[in-house]
């Protein structure tokens, strides 16, 4: 998780934003442990998910660096 959380926020970065990874990672911890996404609630509900809308800008950022 904090791999995927350091890219997100090195792409959000090189991109104008100012996200911190700390702040980040803090928030997620503080989670309740039973508490599930709408993609995960999506899943187990067979519905289609919208991986392109929420990941798909991430991506395109990498993919740029290359």
């Amino acid at each position: 998780m904090n791999s995927a959380v350091g890219e997100a926020c090195s792409a959000a970065n090189a991109s104008g934003g100012q996200i911190d990874k700390a702040q980040v990672q803090a928030l997620l911890t503080s989670l309740p442990s039973g508490m599930r996404s709408p993609m995960q609630k999506d899943i187990a509900a067979g519905r289609q998910l919208e991986l392109d809308a929420i990941g798909g800008p991430i991506g395109r950022v990498g993919e740029a660096w290359d």
